[in-house]
């Protein structure tokens, strides 16, 4: 664990600028829908450096944004000093004049990636909820993370080796809606982890090493540790640049979203989808147009893979058939008609 720094309560008179507040006060002012002025922001903080310097960066520009501020930390309980990495970062809220809140869960319960992060979202949208229903004048929430173009490059990395499709190689984007009225912003992905530790000696912040980042067992570790400095070795500068092609992609994914809107409403039916309509397609459109369908009836993601087998099973000159997906959906195809069945409505 990094020995935190001694800090010391920011003054309302401050005025602090650096070229990295200027970096993203210029990406807000490009973007003014990203974070509007005078809007409730939680920050979903871990008290490593990328949120940490996230976290100094949004109370600077506080005078500028006028926004009301939470910080929120979860912690898993994945190392023995965890419940220290709390402690000091509530102090550290304290010294700033920062409403802090926190989630603690046993380690056992969030024992692998997907899960602790389940967990975080939900205690993250819990708090935005509860100040929804406190605060009725206002209409919206902004959940912040800290994530970095450098862990959009790992989840790329990641994605691309599953054979992921478009969806998935741009899946950390600079917003999206989790629920109604409350929206994950992700501000800090114009940064690098590089820079990030920058900032937090730049402006003497403290931050706390999270060992279990170190274990390479860990997928996004061993990608983080092993795979991504071999390939700076063999093109270096690698990494922004597959950030920066993963942003493009997620620019193209939605401009094919967009198309696979207006297609879908011409060839729906109240059940599902027209497989005749469907088929005057080439088989590429047919799979962003699948892929589009599922993600607009909120059931999870397909791989490339499977979504161009499901592309060719409904062709017309194919039988009727059903492909089960996991436990919870299949999709099934009859002479006229492409539907999503529900398995856990007992409706199958």
């Amino acid at each position: 664990m990094g020995k935190p720094k001694k800090m010391t309560p920011s003054k309302t008179n401050d005025k602090p600028w650096s070229k990295w507040h200027k970096r993203l006060h210029d990406s807000l002012q490009a973007s003014p829908s990203l974070l509007p002025k005078e809007s409730y922001l939680v920050l979903s903080i871990s008290g490593g450096q990328d949120s940490m310097a996230l976290m100094k960066i949004i109370l600077d520009l506080k005078r500028i944004y006028k926004w009301k501020i939470f910080i929120w930390h979860g912690d898993h309980g994945w190392h023995k000093n965890s419940r220290i990495v709390k402690d000091n970062l509530k102090v550290w809220c304290s010294k700033n004049n920062l409403m802090f809140h926190s989630n603690q869960i046993n380690k056992n319960e969030v024992n692998t990636e997907e899960k602790a992060r389940d967990w975080r979202y939900s205690c993250l949208i819990k708090l935005a909820e509860d100040l929804l229903i406190t605060n009725q004048s206002i209409h919206s929430t902004f959940i912040l993370t800290g994530h970095t173009g450098s862990d959009r490059t790992e989840t790329f990395i990641l994605n691309l080796a599953r054979g992921a499709d478009i969806r998935g190689l741009s899946s950390i984007q600079v917003s999206r809606d989790l629920k109604t009225n409350i929206k994950l912003v992700r501000p800090f992905l114009c940064f690098n982890r590089k820079e990030t530790h920058e900032i937090c000696k730049d402006l003497e912040l403290p931050f706390w090493i999270d060992p279990s980042n170190q274990n390479t067992i860990i997928r996004r570790n061993f990608i983080r540790h092993e795979i991504i400095p071999r390939l700076e070795k063999i093109h270096p500068g690698c990494s922004l640049r597959i950030s920066e092609l993963s942003e493009r992609l997620s620019l193209y994914k939605e401009e094919q979203e967009s198309m696979a809107k207006f297609i879908l409403q011409s060839i729906k039916l109240d059940d599902g989808l027209s497989r005749k309509k469907l088929n005057q397609f080439p088989i590429n459109t047919k799979v962003t147009l699948l892929a589009y369908w599922l993600k607009i009836n909120e059931l999870p993601n397909l791989n490339s893979k499977s979504l161009k087998q499901l592309s060719l099973d409904v062709e017309i000159s194919k039988p009727p058939g059903l492909i089960r997906f996991g436990k919870h959906f299949s999709i099934k195809w009859t002479k006229d008609i492409v539907q999503i069945i529900d398995l856990t409505q007992n409706n199958f």
